[in-house]
C-alpha cells in the first residue's frame, strides 16, 4: 500500500509489475484495502465488508475508555501488544453475537 499513486515507482523498480493499492493516508481506506487483500489471500470463505469493520473499530474505540476501566488499566498502557490484546478480548467478550 501506499499513500499515494506511482509515488513507489520513483523509488523502486524492482516491484515492476506488482500492483500496489492506493489509501490516500485515509485510515478507513487502508481497513478496506487490507480487508480485500485478506478477502483474497486468506483462507476463510467469509470476511465482513471493510465499511463493517471500519464502523466495528469505531465502536471499539469509543467503548475503550470503560474498557480499560474495568481492566485497571490506561489507554496509554495499550501500547503493549499484550494488554491491547487483552482490551480488544474483554470488548469482544462484552459484545453479543448480532453484533459480531
Amino acid at each position: 500500500m501506499d499513500t499515494e499513486p506511482y509515488r513507489y515507482q520513483k523509488f523502486i523498480s524492482d516491484i515492476s509489475g506488482q500492483d500496489i493499492f492506493v489509501h490516500n493516508n485515509n485510515p478507513e481506506e487502508v481497513v478496506r484495502v487490507v480487508r480485500n487483500w485478506l478477502g483474497t489471500a486468506s483462507e476463510r470463505e467469509a470476511i465482513p465488508g471493510g465499511g463493517i469493520i471500519w464502523r466495528r473499530y469505531q465502536s471499539f474505540l469509543n467503548d475503550l475508555p470503560q474498557v480499560v476501566q474495568r481492566l485497571r488499566l490506561e489507554v496509554e498502557d495499550l501500547k503493549y501488544f499484550n494488554d491491547y490484546i487483552f482490551a480488544v478480548a474483554e470488548w469482544l467478550h462484552g459484545q453479543s453475537n448480532s453484533e459480531l
